[in-house]
């Protein structure tokens, strides 16, 4: 029933994460090599990426994407200035980017996939569809982290919703499920709802999580979005986040707690582990 149905991979990345990148691309070229692979890049950092596009893999450069943001740098650092006239950090930039693409593609699924993951074995369209409907991973459990409230409460004020501190799950993993034509609706419901362009309103808020707002969209948010996707705790990606890799005995945890349902494999790249160090863990999974 599902077999027909196209995904893609989708990264958003930079020259700071290039090694780990190339890791992520490997492990691509070695599991899924006909698989379609967006890469998103600004525009300075395009000449350190130029070399690893293949026939599949598409490094597109920001500034084509959100024109309406005009990049600037200050002291050695990125910024983006919004015509509704607030500065842009990295981070909010690279969230919105990933709402503009995902929703102009023509796939019907996208894996939004970080640059210091690694896939261990294919996605296929099966995995990625309960009953007919494109699956939403979610995840209960997190509603007495303060900065997740935070996300939760922004997420209530973009789509104009009644704001609670959280809205009984998060969404947040690395390869991620989006649907295109969701993430659409999910912008033409924002726009709906304030004075300003999506993006203006995303950017205006100092945190919000583009994850937990695709979430409570189609959690939260009633419509026929809500016909396309069925929920699932099933994650697609084993992240390290849940463990302490500075402990022998969490990394063999980690290991041993892989399970069928992971198809991707993340070590985070903030934890100022070693390349070598992190090439250690990976390969035990291999």
């Amino acid at each position: 029933m599902t077999t027909d149905q196209k995904f893609c991979l989708v990264t958003v990345t930079y020259t700071g994460d290039l090694e780990r990148f190339k890791r992520l691309c490997d492990s691509i070229d070695k599991v899924m090599p006909d698989v379609v692979h967006y890469v998103l890049i600004d525009r300075v950092d395009y000449d350190d990426f130029a070399y690893l596009a293949r026939e599949k893999r598409q490094i597109i450069t920001t500034d084509q994407l959100l024109p309406q943001l005009k990049y600037f740098s200050f002291r050695g650092k990125r910024y983006w200035l919004s015509l509704w006239g607030a500065i842009v950090r990295p981070w909010i930039f690279q969230q919105l980017i990933k709402i503009k693409f995902t929703a102009s593609l023509r796939e019907d699924m996208a894996i939004i996939v970080d640059s210091d993951a690694i896939f261990i074995k294919p996605i296929t369209s099966d995995t990625l569809y309960r009953d007919g409907k494109a699956i939403l991973y979610n995840a209960p459990g997190a509603a007495n982290k303060a900065t997740h409230q935070k996300w939760h409460i922004a997420a209530a004020k973009a789509l104009n919703i009644p704001v609670k501190n959280y809205f009984g799950s998060d969404y947040i993993s690395t390869a991620v499920p989006w649907k295109p034509e969701v993430v659409q609706m999910m912008i033409d419901h924002i726009d709906g709802q304030h004075w300003r362009p999506w993006y203006a309103v995303l950017a205006s808020y100092f945190r919000f999580s583009e994850y937990i707002i695709y979430g409570v969209f189609n959690s939260d948010v009633s419509g026929s979005h809500q016909d396309h996707l069925q929920r699932t705790t099933d994650e697609l990606c084993h992240c390290s986040w849940h463990y302490d890799l500075t402990d022998s005995k969490q990394v063999d945890k980690f290991v041993d707690d892989l399970q069928d349902h992971h198809s991707a494999v993340l070590v985070q790249s903030n934890l100022g582990m070693s390349e070598e160090d992190t090439d250690k863990i990976y390969n035990r999974f291999i």
